[in-house]
């Protein structure tokens, strides 16, 4: 039997978006005769929870004593990585790390806002990514642009492996046949934070939305999950109050059939040269094209271009749904796990 010690402090389904990249590799390796113990934020004392340097240290002493010889960690969050890397180098252990979200990227770049990043924090983050590096066996990462910063930053790109998150939709919906209202009428969907990671982005989002009901078509404007508050105030912004409507954090099931009967998603990202965001997977599932907000020639519009809306809705082919489901997506990791099991 092929063990792997699983470490992802966000598993369980209540912990939202964070934690569907994980649960779906496990399954995964699971269907493919892994052996998976799992360590989340639930492992330990309940004082562990919310102090993740004390859960660094729960798993430093769990990864010491464990019996399995290959360990895989996903980050964010990143502070229990030094307890982890020297555990596994101590007991000579196997160890893949998955960044889902870049760490001195997000604060080299002010986490998407005008601001100055912290030197002394990203002097940390790069420090201890660059020994993760150097002592791991596989670093993963989930963009193109990951791959390119953090190969100029290791200055070596052999043990980076690009493996996008791709989306976990039901067979009906990726399989169905997605009914538009017509040009006349077009029905935007957001999935998750919007103007939570960018507001002059999000703004711009929105008055392009604008701008067709300017010229003649009707739009409406569901919001689902992202901050009320701040949602409600950029929409007035936008002059988009009577056409928008703004649910509280759902479900996953419940938020998807609410958006599969959208013709246009929206994506707003901190930074479109490295981040993709899960919800962009989401809506390929659905069939639906995404508003074209972007900048031109970043790695997002140029992956993306042809899924993008400008003035015609349509729908995204069945084989380009099926391309980006995570179940082909995550092809990549079962290559590096046999790898590390032969």
């Amino acid at each position: 039997m092929k063990e792997i010690l699983f470490i992802a402090y966000f598993f369980q389904q209540e912990d939202g978006v964070g934690s569907f990249r994980s649960r779906a590799l496990a399954e995964m390796l699971k269907t493919n005769g892994y052996s998976i113990n799992v360590i989340s934020k639930h492992s330990f004392h309940p004082l562990t929870k919310n102090n993740i340097l004390l859960w660094g240290l729960f798993c430093f002493f769990r990864v010491l004593f464990s019996k399995e010889r290959i360990v895989y960690v996903s980050c964010g969050p990143f502070l229990h990585l030094p307890f982890i890397n020297l555990a596994a180098i101590i007991r000579r252990k196997k160890l893949v790390v998955d960044f889902r979200d870049p760490w001195s990227l997000n604060i080299k770049h002010g986490y998407g806002q005008d601001v100055k990043p912290n030197s002394f924090k990203l002097f940390i983050a790069e420090s201890v990514e660059k020994q993760i590096y150097r002592t791991c066996t596989s670093f993963i990462v989930c963009t193109e642009g990951m791959y390119e910063s953090y190969k100029a930053l290791f200055n070596d790109g052999t043990k980076i492996v690009t493996i996008h998150n791709g989306h976990v939709l039901n067979d009906d919906v990726v399989h169905g046949i997605k009914e538009h209202s017509g040009e006349m009428s077009i029905q935007f969907v957001c999935l998750g934070k919007f103007a939570e990671y960018h507001y002059d982005k999000a703004l711009t989002t929105l008055k392009k939305i604008s701008e067709l009901r300017d010229k003649g078509k009707k739009v409406s404007v569901n919001f689902i999950g992202s901050d009320i508050e701040l949602t409600q105030g950029i929409i007035k912004e936008a002059g988009l109050e009577k056409d928008s409507t703004v649910y509280p954090r759902l479900n996953y099931d419940e938020a998807i059939s609410i958006a599969r009967n959208s013709d246009v998603g929206l994506v707003v990202l901190r930074n479109e040269a490295y981040e993709i965001g899960t919800k962009i997977y989401d809506y390929i599932g659905m069939g639906i094209p995404v508003l074209d907000s972007f900048e031109n020639g970043t790695n997002f519009k140029n992956k993306f271009n042809k899924y993008l809306f400008t003035d015609t809705t349509f729908t995204i082919p069945i084989e380009d749904r099926e391309f980006y489901s995570r179940e082909n997506q995550y092809k990549r990791f079962l290559t590096v796990f046999s790898d590390l099991s032969s």
